[in-house]
């Protein structure tokens, strides 16, 4: 059953990366909208955690830090988005899954966990796959400012994760996600009042459309995001992390299709070599992150 939960969210996970593109090109002019709708969304949520489950009582030091690491949270996907504003989807979602890769070297630094030989395998097969996606040749990698605006967003996540691992030490983790959500919606106040203008032209110029597709979209990520969790219960951690990562394979399907047969939704190189290196990279990454597991 966990298998079947984990390939589904995986599954959605893609196609909410396609949304994501989809939606940058025609309606949200500006991350921020999709931030800030992010944001208030994350603020119900954590309301709610707060009202109908019981929480752990943490001290305020480690309250208030679970509040800071939402500034991560925040920049992860801010960056995500600005990178897919500039970049193929289906070259962005394989450098988010160096996020296994930062979570690790963070880890050692600041966790004090041990490398094993078999997980500096993994890290040169996760490392390797996404410059094979940017690489023109067997001898020049144009990393691009996609390239760079994913990376730092894994650098993010990469905290957040680590973070919030230390975090899980003293909380459970609905408390520990609550407090990130809050965390966020405070990240985003300031930034609301400095692209004020930008928001209101946004919607103004897109509204009857924008507000429906941030709506499916937040609700597809929450679905994926539950379906991931109940998997995780069902089965093992690092089992569900290496299926999970089937995410880049439906990327790259979808996209191709895409491309190929209704390019007026979404359209990307899908030469021969193009595929065939998105595929390879895609697969290499896979095996390092079972590595890593």
């Amino acid at each position: 059953m966990w298998i079947v939960l984990t390939l589904i969210s995986a599954f959605l996970f893609a196609v909410l990366n396609i949304l994501d593109k989809f939606g940058l090109e025609r309606w949200v002019k500006h991350p921020m909208v999709q931030a800030l709708f992010f944001g208030f969304l994350g603020l119900i949520t954590a309301g709610f955690i707060f009202i109908f489950k019981d929480t752990s009582s943490i001290s305020l030091g480690r309250a208030l830090l679970a509040i800071f690491v939402g500034v991560f949270a925040f920049l992860s996907g801010y960056l995500y988005l600005k990178a897919a504003m500039v970049e193929e989807i289906s070259r962005v979602v394989p450098v988010l899954r160096l996020d296994s890769f930062m979570v690790l070297v963070l880890s050692s630094i600041f966790l004090n966990e041990i490398f094993t030989s078999r997980r500096y395998v993994g890290i040169f097969f996760l490392i390797i796959g996404p410059f094979i996606i940017y690489s023109e040749n067997l001898r020049k990698i144009r990393l691009t400012k996609g390239f760079w605006l994913t990376f730092f967003s894994v650098v993010a996540v990469g905290f957040q994760y680590v973070l919030n691992k230390y975090l899980l030490r003293f909380a459970d983790f609905w408390t520990v996600f609550a407090y990130n959500r809050i965390g966020v919606f405070l990240v985003i106040i300031p930034l609301l009042l400095i692209y004020k203008k930008d928001i209101k032209s946004n919607f103004k110029e897109t509204g009857k459309a924008l507000t429906p597709f941030l709506i499916f979209s937040q609700t597809l990520a929450i679905g994926a995001v539950f379906l991931h969790t109940s998997a995780i219960s069902k089965g093992y951690v690092s089992l569900v992390s290496v299926l999970s990562s089937a995410q880049l394979l439906f990327v790259i399907g979808i996209t191709t299709v895409l491309s190929i047969f209704f390019p007026k939704i979404l359209k990307e190189n899908t030469s021969k070599k193009i595929v065939l290196k998105k595929t390879t990279a895609a697969v290499l990454m896979l095996v390092g992150v079972y590595l890593i597991s």
